[in-house]
């Protein structure tokens, strides 16, 4: 698969990678473990409507959202 693919819980952790993520982020198995919040590889200005469309998830809301790394 050539897109990057990953799965957050409910505050926003890194839970799953694909091989694809790994690569281009540069995380081990063993940096996932600890707290990596999804944000975070989200550029500093789309971070808050990252956090609105988030937010509107969890209410329900169902959209597909695109991010930039």
């Amino acid at each position: 698969m050539l897109e990057i693919v990953f799965e957050t819980d409910i505050s926003g952790k890194i839970t799953f990678f694909n091989h694809r993520a790994f690569l281009a982020t540069g995380f081990t198995e063993e940096e996932l473990q600890k707290e990596v919040i999804m944000l975070q590889f989200v550029v500093p200005q789309d971070r808050e409507s990252k956090r609105k469309q988030k937010k509107a998830l969890l209410e329900k809301e169902r959209e597909n959202h695109e991010y930039a790394f």
